[in-house]
Formats: structure tokens, C-alpha cells, sequence
């Protein structure tokens, strides 16, 4: 009898979890649980589907290159898998988030946010997230709480990154202007 599955699908091996949120289209309910870090990316190619090339600090920043991406980088609650994950959020998402805590009905002032929000990704165009407050305020679970303790500060995670992406040598594929940070080879223990 003939096995129907691909060569690529799941046989039972373990998938190996990642600390990296992965939205996807349709509903994304999150907590955002510390406040965000700004991460600044830059892009090889036709932004934004160019190659990543790694992490580029402000003053490399302050030269205006349309290829680099800025994110807001914190902790969050995944409520579909219950983990705590990095969630990496665009500007578009941000100012949405922004907008909920200069509002007089969803105002908060610190982190972890009072409740959870749902976000509503179309998946096409500029335009294509909204955000969805919860109508109740509630507590962040004792098990939440104990799992973010033991995560490393997002503005660690992202020096660790810089120095481990920054003692590179410059190889021709790995050639780095000043201010960049290429994008480390391996694994970065968080």
C-alpha cells in the first residue's frame, strides 16, 4: 500500500516551538503584556519583500533608507496557544494600540494591559489590521505571570542579537555598513 503523505509533513517529530508570535490571517487575540521596544530592520532588495539583512541602530536609522522596517517588539500572551510569545508589531498595529490607550473607554497606563484585544488581520493591503478591545477588564493568569518572569527583558533579547549579529566578520555575503547588524547565523539562546 502506498503512503499518500508528502514527503514533508508531520510524522510525529516534534516541531520545535518558537519564542516568536507568528500572526496569521483572520482573528490574532493577544495580551500585550510589557511595553514595547522599538527594533529598527533593514531590508536587501525591494522593501517589502526584500531579503532580511539584520538590526540597524539609530544612527543608521537617522539617514532616512526606506529599507529599513521599524517594529515595536514585547511580551504578549498568545490566547490561542496560551504561551508567552515576542510579539514583533508594525506601525500600523501600534497606532492602533496607541489609539485604545489615549481612549477614554480603553485608557491604560501600564503594561500588562488591563485586557485582551483581538486583532483582525485581512491580509491584503496597507490597511489590513484593525483592533478589537475586550469589553472586560480581567487579570493575567498566575501561570502568565510566572512564565513572563522567566523571560529575558525584550531590550536584552535585541543587544544580544546586535553583538552576536555584530561580531560577524565581513564576508563578501555578509558585508555590513556601520550601524548595521546582520542577521546571526544559528541559534541565540533568550
Amino acid at each position: 500500500m502506498t503512503n499518500n503523505k508528502d514527503w514533508f509533513e508531520d510524522e510525529g517529530e516534534a516541531k520545535q516551538e518558537s519564542d516568536f508570535y507568528k500572526m496569521k490571517v483572520g482573528d490574532n487575540k493577544v495580551r500585550v503584556l510589557t511595553q514595547f521596544e522599538r527594533v529598527d530592520q533593514l531590508f536587501e532588495g525591494e522593501y517589502p519583500n526584500g531579503k532580511y539583512a539584520g538590526m540597524v541602530d539609530e544612527e543608521y536609522r537617522a539617514k532616512g533608507s526606506e529599507k529599513v522596517s521599524t517594529q515595536g517588539w514585547a511580551w504578549g500572551v498568545d490566547r490561542e496557544t496560551g504561551g508567552v510569545k515576542i510579539m514583533q508589531f508594525g506601525r500600523g498595529i501600534l497606532k492602533l494600540i496607541a489609539g485604545l490607550r489615549a481612549s477614554d473607554e480603553y485608557a491604560f497606563n501600564e503594561y500588562p494591559m488591563p485586557y485582551d484585544i483581538t486583532i483582525k488581520n485581512t491580509g491584503e493591503g496597507p490597511a489590513r489590521y484593525s483592533i478589537v478591545a475586550a469589553r472586560k477588564n480581567t487579570e493575567i493568569t498566575e501561570d502568565e505571570q510566572v512564565e513572563l518572569d522567566k523571560k529575558t527583558a525584550i531590550s536584552d533579547i535585541i543587544k544580544k542579537i546586535k553583538e552576536k549579529g555584530g561580531n560577524t566578520d565581513n564576508k563578501a555575503e555578509n558585508k555590513a555598513e556601520a550601524g548595521t547588524y546582520p542577521q546571526p547565523e544559528g541559534d541565540i539562546a533568550f
